[in-house]
């Protein structure tokens, strides 16, 4: 009974200062994005430097949507793998000191993760970023009355199916690698009960 109310304090001390840290790291996170986003805007709005003339509704469609997608991405760059980091470490650390082989094996199942994630990630990218393409010679093209707008000749059907094409093979490339993940993260504490069993 001596341990408990300093226990439960402690227990409370813990909790309270997850939820600090978290709330820091939320702002910390708008502060990234909005900060990006608002460098983003300023550079569009006041830049001569496109490798095209997009049209008014091209760069108010980056000034306004894109810029935000990207200082979102920018934010959670930098935060999540911190934050997965140091849950990987905290809890590598503690099973190492408990049961270094079954820390050993469980650590194991990180590696084909991370070539999991290191191959899917640059296919998404491109994907994405022929999307965003693809994306803005549609708003061209529905603008431009009649221009040729890459070498699609103001079809906009050309320009929906590209798309649709684009972000049905986005979908099957972030499906797979994350079933393959989560096929291997159930794969460590199955691995761990046999080892330890």
């Amino acid at each position: 009974m001596g341990l408990l109310v300093p226990l439960g304090v402690l227990y409370l001390a813990v909790v309270a200062g997850q939820g600090l840290l978290k709330f820091l790291r939320n702002i910390y996170l708008y502060r990234v994005a909005e900060g990006v986003t608002r460098i983003l805007r300023m550079r569009i709005a006041h830049s001569e430097d496109f490798d095209t003339d997009p049209d008014e509704g091209t760069t108010q469609s980056i000034i306004s949507s894109e810029a935000e997608k990207v200082g979102d991405f920018v934010a959670e760059s930098i935060a999540f793998p911190l934050l997965q980091a140091g849950i990987v470490l905290s809890v590598a650390g503690y099973m190492l000191v408990v049961e270094s082989i079954i820390a050993a094996v469980a650590i194991a199942f990180l590696v084909p993760s991370m070539i999991v994630v290191a191959v899917s990630q640059p296919v998404l990218n491109r994907l994405s970023e022929k999307k965003i393409t693809a994306a803005r010679d549609l708003g061209q093209c529905v603008l431009s009355d009649g221009r040729d707008v890459a070498g699609e000749d103001a079809d906009p059907d050309g320009f929906i199916e590209r798309i649709y094409r684009l972000r049905l093979r986005f979908g099957v490339v972030k499906n797979a690698a994350k079933g393959l993940n989560n096929l291997i993260n159930y794969m460590g504490p199955l691995s761990v009960l046999m080892v330890g069993g």
